[in-house]
């Protein structure tokens, strides 16, 4: 049973949440994958009863993943630390994950042949789960990771000015408006054929940190944006990053194109429609889906978008290439259209 499969008894107690990745590199070859996922719901009840309900179901001697038992733990309230060994392999040493100041867990454990680590755990009204995909995801890499990320993403969230949820948990009534610029409203939206082929995001207004975990070479990346004066950034069907200036723009522009180009996995190609200052390439991801990449630099906008075809079906590129390239035109019509407008009036 999937998380997904989980959920659907919870929709009316999940408020909201989230999911991002990333990997350090080809993970067949020594590198890691990372997700993470971040749920809010109605209470720490129900998050509580989800936490619970993935263990129980993770138990399950037919799913995909097994439990290792684990003896002896801190259950303290609030926290469900969940962890089990993936497909391939034996894990003969036993998993303890203590919590740190019974807010976010260290996992401490020993891995041999292991393809996928997965540890859950609930703060308040948040249920969190996060899975290491790779070889190379040992004890030092795993403790290092969880010990420097979750303890600030907890922070982070225990300073938010959350919106209340239906059961009262939160800050405020009314969270304020996110996109005072009316960024948002410039990214066009996915049509109804990506959605079938890939993992389509919600909308959102995002900050540097943010929009750089969705790059290759997050610190290269945010060294560009902070040197080319990126102070918005929105992302629908695609992610609009706005800059100082037109010419700080074309900076970042040639730094994405020249990533994509010595990526190695993409070839360019030429748009068919000739949009002006848009570059796109294509290639096989590292799940052997065809995907396509372009970039666009508009005044002080740079966009970037990503198609992705299916895996199981032969990959008509034509039609890859057609839904990308009409999501950039749509782009710079857009653009084009909200020259001289107020983009802040409702």
């Amino acid at each position: 049973m999937q998380l997904g499969e989980l959920l659907k008894s919870r929709e009316d107690d999940l408020h909201s949440g989230f999911i991002n990745g990333g990997t350090n590199s080809d993970k067949t070859d020594g590198g890691i994958d990372i997700k993470n996922v971040v749920l809010r719901f109605s209470s720490p009840e129900v998050a509580q009863e989800v936490a619970e309900d993935f263990y129980k179901v993770r138990l399950d001697p037919e799913d995909q993943y097994h439990f290792v038992d684990v003896q002896d733990l801190n259950w303290s309230a609030g926290n469900y630390p969940i962890r089990f060994q993936g497909k391939v392999g034996g894990l003969d040493e036993k998993l303890t994950i203590p919590v740190i100041n019974e807010k976010a867990p260290v996992p401490d454990y020993l891995i041999s042949d292991v393809d996928d680590v997965i540890a859950s755990f609930t703060h308040d009204e948040y249920f969190f789960l996060v899975k290491f995909t790779g070889r190379s995801a040992d004890e030092e890499f795993i403790t290092g990771y969880m010990e420097k990320a979750y303890p600030k993403l907890i922070e982070g969230i225990d300073n938010a000015q959350t919106q209340k949820t239906k059961s009262g948990y939160g800050k405020v009534d009314r969270i304020r408006n996110a996109d005072k610029g009316g960024l948002l409203r410039l990214s066009p939206s996915f049509q109804e054929s990506d959605k079938k082929t890939q993992t389509v995001p919600m909308p959102a207004v995002m900050n540097k940190r943010q929009a750089v975990s969705t790059f290759s070479d997050p610190r290269a990346t945010l060294e560009e944006f902070e040197e080319a004066g990126v102070t918005k950034i929105a992302r629908n069907g695609t992610m609009i990053i706005e800059t100082s200036s037109e010419n700080a723009a074309a900076k970042l522009y040639e730094f994405l194109r020249d990533g994509y180009a010595e990526d190695g996995t993409l070839e360019e190609y030429k748009d068919p429609q000739g949009l002006p200052n848009t570059t796109c390439f294509e290639g096989i991801n590292s799940k052997g889906s065809p995907n396509e990449e372009c970039i666009q630099q508009y005044g002080r906008y740079v966009v970037s978008a990503t198609g992705i075809g299916s895996a199981d079906e032969d990959p008509d590129r034509k039609q890859l290439r057609l839904g990308m390239t009409q999501r950039m035109a749509a782009q710079y019509l857009i653009f084009k259209d909200a020259e001289g407008k107020d983009l802040t009036a409702e």
